[in-house]
C-alpha cells in the first residue's frame, strides 16, 4: 500500500511538473494613448455645388511640425482641416492636392508638388491616402509655390473657374513675397481662401482675402476629458460584455490586451472607432479632432503606432511632471 501511495504520488508530481513547463508567459500588452482636440476658432469651409476646379495647396515646411498651443502640430492641423474641406467638395469638381516640404531632396528650398489630381465623378479615395500620409521634410518658398499655382491654371486655362484654397503658418523660411502671387491669382479670376496655422501674424495684404480663417485647437485635458471604452473587435459581440479596458483622454498610456478592437468614446453622442490593431508592446495613439459647434459638425480622428523612441521619450515626459 504504501509503494503503491508512492508511486501515486511520484505520477502526479511529474504531471504537475510537466503542466508548468508548459505554462506560457503572459502575454505582453499593448498601449493606448487617446488625445482628443476640440475649439477650432471658425468651422470648416464649405464649398457650394458649381462648375470648375478647387486645388488644396497644403505648406508642410518644417515650421509646420511646431505645435499649437495645448494642440496637435500645426502639420496634423493642416491636414485634418484639408480632409474636411476635400470630403465637403461636392463631385462635380476637379480637385487637386498640392504640397510643399514633402520631398526627400537636398535642395535647401524645394518646389511645391502636385500630390493628385481627380476629375470630376471619380474615387478621391486616392487624395486621403496621399494625404495621411505626407509628413513634414524640408523647406520650401511658399511664395513660389503660389506663383507656381497661378502659372499651372493659367497655363490650363482654368485660373478663371478656379478657387485656391492655402493652408500655411505663414513661416517662409525660404523667402519671398506673397501677396504679388496672391494677388495674381485674383487677378486671373480665382477664389482664394487663406486657412491660417500658428501664432504668426498674415501678412497685411492677404488680410483682406475673405474669408482668413485662424486655425487654431485646444487640448480636452482634466476632469471634464471624455472617457472611453475598449472592446475586443468580435463579429456578434455579445450586449453586455464587460470591456477590454476603460479610460480617459489625455490621461496617458493605457495598458490592454493586444489585438484588434474597437474604441468608443463618450462624447454626447458615443463615437465607436475602429476596429484598431493593438500590437503587443507598442503604443498606439488615437487622435481625435471633435468640433461639435461647427456647422456641420467635425469628427476627424488618426490613429497611428508611435515609434518607440518616441513612446518612451512622451512616457518620460509624463513621469517627470
Amino acid at each position: 500500500m504504501r509503494r503503491s501511495t508512492t508511486l501515486l504520488l511520484a505520477l502526479a508530481l511529474a504531471i504537475g511538473a510537466a503542466w508548468v513547463g508548459c505554462i506560457s508567459p503572459a502575454p505582453e500588452p499593448a498601449r493606448l494613448r487617446v488625445e482628443i482636440f476640440s475649439g477650432f476658432a471658425e468651422p470648416p469651409l464649405l464649398l457650394s455645388p458649381s462648375d470648375g476646379r478647387v486645388d488644396v495647396l497644403l505648406d508642410l515646411t518644417s515650421s509646420m511640425e511646431t505645435a499649437i498651443t495645448a494642440g496637435p502640430s500645426r502639420a496634423v492641423a493642416a491636414r485634418s482641416a484639408a480632409a474636411q474641406l476635400l470630403h465637403s467638395i461636392p463631385r462635380g469638381r476637379t480637385v487637386a492636392l498640392h504640397a510643399l516640404g514633402v520631398a526627400e531632396v537636398d535642395e535647401a528650398c524645394q518646389p511645391a508638388f502636385r500630390i493628385e489630381q481627380v476629375g470630376t465623378g471619380e474615387s478621391r479615395g486616392g487624395l486621403f491616402t496621399q494625404l495621411e500620409s505626407m509628413r513634414p521634410r524640408g523647406e520650401g518658398s511658399f511664395a513660389q509655390a503660389i506663383d507656381g499655382l497661378r502659372v499651372y491654371l493659367g497655363v490650363r486655362e482654368e485660373l478663371a473657374r478656379s478657387r485656391v484654397v492655402i493652408l500655411s503658418d505663414f513661416d517662409d523660411a525660404c523667402g519671398g513675397d506673397l501677396c504679388a502671387p496672391v494677388e495674381g491669382l485674383v487677378a486671373g479670376g480665382a477664389r482664394v481662401d487663406i486657412v491660417v496655422l500658428g501664432e504668426l501674424p498674415v501678412p497685411a495684404c492677404l488680410a483682406r482675402f475673405d474669408p482668413v480663417i485662424e486655425w487654431g485647437s485646444e487640448a480636452v485635458e482634466g476632469e471634464l476629458a471624455p472617457s472611453f471604452r475598449v472592446d475586443a473587435a468580435t463579429e456578434d459581440p455579445a450586449p453586455d460584455a464587460l470591456p477590454l479596458a476603460l479610460g480617459r483622454a489625455g490621461a496617458g498610456d493605457l495598458r490592454v490586451p493586444a489585438g484588434r478592437a474597437f474604441v468608443t468614446l463618450m462624447l454626447d453622442e458615443p463615437v465607436r472607432i475602429g476596429p484598431i490593431e493593438l500590437l503587443a508592446g507598442e503604443t498606439t495613439q488615437l487622435r481625435v479632432l471633435d468640433f461639435p459647434a461647427a456647422d456641420p459638425a467635425v469628427r476627424e480622428w488618426l490613429w497611428e503606432i508611435l515609434p518607440s523612441a518616441a513612446a518612451d521619450d512622451e512616457d518620460a515626459e509624463d513621469d517627470a511632471s
